[in-house]
């Protein structure tokens, strides 16, 4: 399954999400929303608050756009809150309105106390990636050096070329942040503040010079790491940020590259699985999840490479071809056994 995240909660354009209209279908969702309306309600938890506000958009987009409002009242200072608020927007395709909650959270964000602050990097980088979405290169650029400036105009955040100074001064900020953070605290905050501002630094990277730069950073982060369940995080954004489907030829090249060594440490994790079948089969990457998967049950088979290498046979082309499909049950089984 995966993970709940800020950038697949919310549908997007193109990509994932973990909370679909088919996810409803077969569900009581009055019920559902008043559950997660009582829970919101006794736990002060902002990844409740998201999840129910994800159901209410799910329910009607107006319901959805209501709650939010109603529980930013509440949890003014709250920047996730006003992230998943424009998120609603967004994946309703009111990128106008969308654009507004953006600004006016970035507009009012430095006046907070500190350590309400903290998901700053989160506003940006999601704000960022909506315009990136809506073909405003440039615009993405600013609201990412936006982020690295101390008063931080939201004037500044148009469809304009950034001055060099600027993009030099943004990249020393970022590459300070990144350093203060150490991904080793106990700290979620601080985990997924640290995370964001590297996705930020690396789209940033992409954006004003090119992919390989972006590639450079998360390389050099990854390095200084200890392999842990921390960096399957690390990893699953390096591969799923839109510069990856937007740039040149040798994107599916490198996107390949990054999933081949997520899946050799991690060869059970149904995310990077996932994400290979499904960017193969849409011809973004070259062949090769077979052969992974035809490596990796013979070397240490499990129960959900089986299920994935036959779930692939199923759906990888129509109509499937009963016999390999038959085998490959049989297989599994012979294994357990």
């Amino acid at each position: 399954a995966f993970p709940q995240d800020d950038t697949i909660l919310f549908p997007s354009r193109d990509w994932f999400s973990i909370c679909d209209e088919k996810d409803i279908m077969d569900i009581d969702i009055k019920f559902a929303r008043n559950v997660l309306y009582q829970i919101q309600q006794i736990i002060d938890d902002t990844d409740i608050k998201l999840c129910y506000l994800a159901v209410e958009r799910l329910h009607d987009t107006s319901s959805g756009r209501h709650s939010a409002k109603s529980i930013i009242k509440r949890d003014t200072m709250n920047l996730t809150l006003w992230n998943g608020y424009a998120q609603i927007e967004r994946s309703s395709n009111r990128i106008s309105e969308a654009r507004k909650v953006y600004l006016g959270a970035l507009g009012r964000y430095r006046s907070f106390p500190e350590h309400f602050r903290n998901n700053a990097p989160l506003l940006h980088l999601s704000f960022a990636e909506m315009e990136l979405e809506q073909g405003r290169h440039k615009t993405a650029i600013n609201i990412l050096v936006n982020l690295s400036e101390e008063q931080g105009s939201i004037d500044s955040i148009s469809e304009t070329d950034v001055p060099v100074t600027k993009l030099l001064r943004a990249r020393k900020y970022y590459a300070q942040q990144i350093a203060r953070i150490t991904f080793s605290s106990t700290s979620k905050d601080d985990s997924s503040n640290f995370l964001h501002y590297c996705v930020c630094y690396a789209l940033l990277e992409c954006l004003s010079q090119n992919l390989q730069q972006a590639s450079k950073v998360f390389e050099e982060i990854l390095q200084d790491l200890d392999i842990r369940i921390g960096n399957m995080n690390m990893i699953y954004r390096h591969s799923s940020l839109p510069y990856f489907r937007e740039s040149g030829d040798d994107s599916g090249e490198l996107l390949q590259d990054v999933l081949n060594r997520a899946l050799k440490l991690f060869p059970n994790n149904t995310v990077f699985l996932s994400l290979y079948f499904h960017e193969e089969v849409c011809g973004k990457i070259p062949l090769g999840f077979q052969a992974f998967l035809k490596g990796a049950l013979h070397k240490d088979p499990s129960h959900i490479l089986w299920t994935v290498a036959i779930y692939d046979e199923l759906h990888r082309q129509q109509p499937y071809n009963i016999e390999r499909v038959r085998s490959l049950f049989n297989k599994a089984l012979e294994c357990s056994g």
